[in-house]
């Protein structure tokens, strides 16, 4: 787990966040790599990960990064399971913070209903 998402996930546990902040160079996560596929359909919010939420992210890497969407969906997983709102959003956007106070520029993943912040 030495990679920078998953110590992000990591450390907004350890410092009782909120709100994950998983920037990327896409504005969230597809129905498939929209790179090659130009029907990639940006996808909703999403409630719990699941096998097909990771085969859609797969182990896709933008060459600006690391890991790609395959190791930002592993870090808002174990967020998501601490109770953690995370977004996935495009960090080349000016206005990618201001958003997250209301709905974000990105995506957002929620944990399941029950789970909150801080809970083991």
């Amino acid at each position: 787990m030495g990679d920078n998402d998953n110590l992000s996930a990591l450390a907004a546990i350890l410092a009782g966040a909120d709100k994950l902040l998983l920037l990327t160079d896409q504005p969230g996560l597809f129905t498939a790599d929209p790179r090659s596929n130009p029907q990639a359909e940006l996808i909703k919010d999403v409630y719990g990960i699941d096998d097909a939420l990771r085969a859609i992210a797969g182990d896709s890497v933008s060459g600006l990064g690391t890991g790609g969407m395959g190791t930002k969906l592993q870090a808002a997983d174990v967020a998501c399971r601490a109770g953690i709102d995370t977004i996935i959003a495009a960090g080349n956007r000016p206005d990618v913070i201001g958003p997250c106070h209301g709905r974000p520029a990105g995506r957002y993943l929620l944990p399941r209903p029950g789970v909150s912040a801080g809970e083991p």
